[in-house]
């Protein structure tokens, strides 16, 4: 439902405070409630006046010698002085209202004097009172008063009539193609944001608007969403390759299934969009980095969300933060929210309400029912893929995998033999050191790294180059330097350097050997393993034998 006809619905209701969250757009927001009043007065007999008030400006009702500054005085002004039907639009209230100060405290009690009293809305007069807010939602105290409506982010139509056709009207001609592609390019961004980057784009490309153009949307749009903390984006563009992942075969090839329903044909037939998936592992077993490249895979944009970092000290920051974060997400078109460890933020949040006054759940709350209530149609605008890793499973949740929030979950493990000598070879390759250059004797270093994992094998490679550079310019010191530089090929580590780097690590499967575990035996229940082999989980008898269990995945079946 549109904003326009929520609105309308609530005056139809009889809502006398309207609390309009928006993160931004101030003015298109305006600007559209300005519509909203002349369009309904048009098709009932309301005869709205508009009014407004902020700050700065004082009331729009009072003369240029009387601005009416004070926010409790505007109130009595409405209250006692307004005549007949109207709506009055106050931009600065809900920062009042929701302060901790006694002037705060006695500006809400008016506030809440004026709806008990029917002030507002009697037998005589309609008298709507408008916040427009950058909280979410209102101070507890006059939350029983409130109707609160969102003010989305402008969609495809909205960015498209508001801002390119806008500004395209004196900087040129645009082919159809192109202006479809910098439009959506666009999405996540408020009106004036979107403005002030095109045009940008345009007075710094030589070239006038042509595809170039959408490079520097791309950069200028990363910094826009670098403003909201905890958030970073990553066109489509700069996004790595999947050429050097090892380990996660029937992941990927699940993913490139999953990419087909962003297809023109796949959306002409009704197939539903992709919601998303969970990887859950050990730390170390390039989870991150698969999330990553799966945006390359399904041909989407990256934004990475540290849910973390926007937890707040002060009283619904986080909340604030969150949802302004998920609500440029779902402006955007085509892109995959990674959500990395999220187990950190939300590991214990039911149970450590009293510890964080309850935001961790609150956030959750937030959160879960986004994913859930998202509309995965084949028309819809926001096709969001969201990709969560986690290391662990120990207090986290269980409805976080439930059913309709993911498409699936699945489980990385500590790498295998096969997989070690895979990984290994990928990070001796990405430094100059071909592994059929070590010869045979590289096994050793395989299984030598028994329970290691794809960063513990690639710490091996680095510090084991660094070790054997520092020998070789010894040697060459000592020997008075008087030969060359040793080359690039001299200075490849040895399979005994490697062994003596990989010696000098204690993998993490020893360090967190039971958390680990724990987070073994629910995948092997729960989660459907990246390589299509096992998951397997390792226990101890009493007599102290190992056993393990092992899961055949059914992977590859779907």
């Amino acid at each position: 439902m549109s904003f326009a006809k929520s609105f309308m619905d609530k005056l139809d209701s009889g809502s006398t405070i309207l609390w309009v969250y928006l993160t931004g757009d101030e003015g298109r927001a305006e600007r559209e409630l300005r519509q909203i009043v002349i369009t309904y007065n048009e098709v009932t007999d309301a005869n709205l006046r508009w009014y407004d008030w902020n700050c700065v400006s004082g009331a729009s009702w009072s003369g240029p010698t009387n601005k009416v500054l004070d926010p409790v005085l505007a109130l009595q002004e409405i209250r006692d002085k307004l005549p007949g039907n109207g709506m009055v639009l106050m931009k600065d209230l809900g920062v009042y209202l929701n302060g901790s100060g006694p002037k705060n405290l006695e500006l809400r009690r008016q506030l809440a004097e004026l709806c008990i009293g029917n002030s507002l809305s009697n037998d005589k007069r309609t008298m709507p009172i408008v916040i427009i807010a950058t909280t979410p939602t209102p101070h507890p105290d006059i939350a029983p008063y409130c109707d609160i409506i969102d003010f989305e982010l402008p969609n495809y139509a909205a960015m498209e009539v508001d801002v390119v056709d806008f500004i395209l009207k004196s900087a040129g001609a645009c082919p159809i193609e192109l202006k479809e592609k910098i439009t959506w390019s666009l999405l996540g961004t408020t009106a004036e944001e979107a403005a002030r980057i095109f045009a940008y784009a345009i007075a710094t490309n030589a070239g006038g608007i042509d595809e170039t153009v959408l490079e520097t949307i791309a950069e200028e749009k990363a910094k826009v969403i670098r403003k909201i903390e905890g958030l970073r984006f990553i066109p489509y563009s700069k996004i790595p390759d999947i050429d050097n992942i090892g380990g996660y075969k029937y992941f990927l090839n699940w993913l490139q299934k999953r990419s087909r329903a962003y297809s023109k044909h796949a959306r002409s037939v009704g197939l539903e969009i992709p919601r998303g998936a969970v990887l859950i592992g050990p730390p170390g077993t390039g989870k991150t980095m698969v999330a990553k490249a799966a945006a390359k895979v399904l041909g989407l944009d990256l934004v990475i969300m540290d849910i973390g970092s926007m937890f707040d000290k002060f009283v619904g920051g986080s909340e604030g933060k969150v949802r302004a974060a998920i609500q440029m997400i779902s402006a955007m078109p085509n892109a995959l929210l990674m959500v990395d460890e999220i187990d950190k933020a939300f590991g214990g949040a039911h149970e450590n309400q009293a510890a964080d006054s309850g935001v961790a759940s609150r956030v959750l709350s937030y959160f879960l029912n986004w994913l859930s209530e998202r509309d995965m149609s084949a028309n819809t605008e926001n096709r969001v893929f969201v990709c969560v890793t986690m290391n662990r499973t120990a207090g986290v949740p269980e409805e976080l995998f439930r059913a309709g929030r993911f498409d699936r979950v699945w489980a990385t493990d500590l790498p295998d033999q096969d997989e070690r000598a895979e990984i290994l070879a990928i990070h001796l390759r990405r430094r100059g050191v071909p592994p059929e250059s070590l010869g045979k004797a590289l096994h050793r270093v395989v299984t030598a790294t028994d329970e290691f994992t794809g960063a513990e094998l690639e710490e091996i490679v680095i510090s084991a180059r660094s070790d054997a550079y520092d020998a070789r310019m010894t040697t060459w010191e000592a020997a008075g330097k008087q030969t060359v530089y040793p080359t690039a090929e001299e200075i490849r580590p040895t399979v005994e350097e490697l062994l003596a780097a990989a010696s000098e690590i204690t993998p993490v499967a020893k360090i967190n050997a039971t958390s680990i575990a724990a987070t073994r035996k629910f995948c092997q229940e729960n989660a459907y393993p990246v390589n299509g082999e096992r998951v397997q989980s390792t226990t101890r008898t009493r007599e102290g034998r190992k056993v393990s269990t092992v899961r055949a995945s059914e992977a590859s079946k779907n």
